[in-house]
């Protein structure tokens, strides 16, 4: 599904895009994921500003290198007292192709979903046609609690390891030509989806 939306993209150029676009879809991601929340009678995602800021950082990183990948560690650079931490990435046309594609992996529905989260933080960069997002999710600690854990979808809570990405296939990921960048970036997210943790 996701290639077929992308192949249409044909010009990709240098990072692109206002902030105060960018804060509008941010805020259309926040919106969506709470709706897909409430829908399953579960509790709105409280947006978080050092999520925020961590996740844009880390979409701005991902524009730059031309392709997604996750953070290792998701937790670089956290300063909250949080317990779990869990993490969701795309490139995409636009919020509701990269939702629906969210929605559709089992893997990433998993953190949207996943009862224990309770703060989010969304950060969206474009780059020519092709928009960047990270989704930051976080269950904070309680006082009680005091072992912090971090998770890639579907690794159920397993330490995070660095997922395959283009450049591990040997696939080049120097900013190539439209079609052959999209393939890229296609095969970097299919392979999130579809390969055992």
């Amino acid at each position: 599904m996701v290639l077929t939306v992308l192949l249409p993209v044909l010009a990709v150029v240098g990072l692109t895009g206002s902030a105060g676009a960018q804060a509008a879809e941010e805020e259309a991601f926040v919106r969506e994921l709470n709706e897909t929340r409430v829908e399953l009678g579960l509790p709105e995602l409280t947006l978080n500003a050092e999520l925020t800021e961590l996740s844009r950082v880390w979409a701005a990183e991902m524009a730059e290198e031309g392709e997604i990948f996750h953070a290792n560690p998701i937790s670089a650079n956290m300063t909250s007292n949080w317990l779990k931490l869990g993490e969701n990435v795309g490139v995409g046309p636009e919020v509701n192709t990269l939702m629906d594609a969210f929605i559709d992996s089992p893997t990433h529905y998993q953190n949207i979903i996943d009862p224990d989260f309770t703060h989010v933080g969304v950060g969206v960069v474009w780059d020519g046609d092709l928009m960047f997002t990270t989704h930051r999710f976080m269950k904070l600690a309680d006082r009680s609690l005091s072992t912090p854990t971090t998770s890639v979808p579907g690794s159920n809570d397993v330490p995070l390891e660095p997922l395959p990405t283009s450049s591990q296939a040997g696939t080049p990921v120097a900013p190539p030509a439209s079609e052959q960048r999209i393939a890229v970036l296609v095969d970097a997210m299919a392979k999130q989806s579809t390969e055992p943790r």
